[in-house]
């Protein structure tokens, strides 16, 4: 008969402390801050939002026997912003990819300047008025958390 005894093997004890380390080094990083690369991500999706509303303002007409040169504008509040259109900034238009007409920032990020309308005119040129008829006459700067956006006067580009 033989004698064994039980018990485990060094390479046993080894595999699982190198599992071990493995799903706590996961979990680590499933814990740690996302708050940066949120931050970036609501920049991103704010720049892509101002390209599209300056688009929509180049390819729709606007309505000129009312003084409004602009089709289309964001308006820029605290915590959020919206898409407006026929110079008038109480007709919110949903935005592509939100679930609402305005978009939210959430509780940590924030927005300035606030209660700011950026409109563009059908050159797509940035105006600081309601009507589209005054264009910028320097970089339009806006603030997300620890993100800069910047609109490009005479342009709109927004880098």
């Amino acid at each position: 008969m033989c004698n064994q005894t039980k018990g485990f093997t060094l390479i046993e004890i080894i595999a699982v402390l190198v599992i071990l380390a493995i799903l706590s080094a996961v979990a680590y990083s499933r814990i740690i801050s996302t708050g940066p690369v949120n931050n970036q991500v609501a920049a991103e999706t704010l720049k892509n939002h101002i390209r599209y509303v300056q688009l929509k303002a180049m390819n729709s007409d606007a309505d000129a026997a009312s003084g409004c040169k602009s089709s289309h504008g964001l308006k820029i509040l605290a915590n959020s912003y919206f898409m407006f259109k026929d110079c008038n900034d109480t007709i919110k238009v949903v935005l592509p990819g939100a679930n609402s007409n305005e978009v939210s920032m959430g509780g940590s990020l924030s927005l300035s300047p606030a209660n700011t309308n950026i409109t563009f005119d059908r050159y797509g040129r940035p105006c600081s008025d309601l009507y589209g008829s005054t264009l910028y006459d320097a970089n339009k700067v806006i603030t997300l958390g620890t993100e800069t956006i910047t609109i490009t006067k005479n342009t709109g580009f927004v880098p």
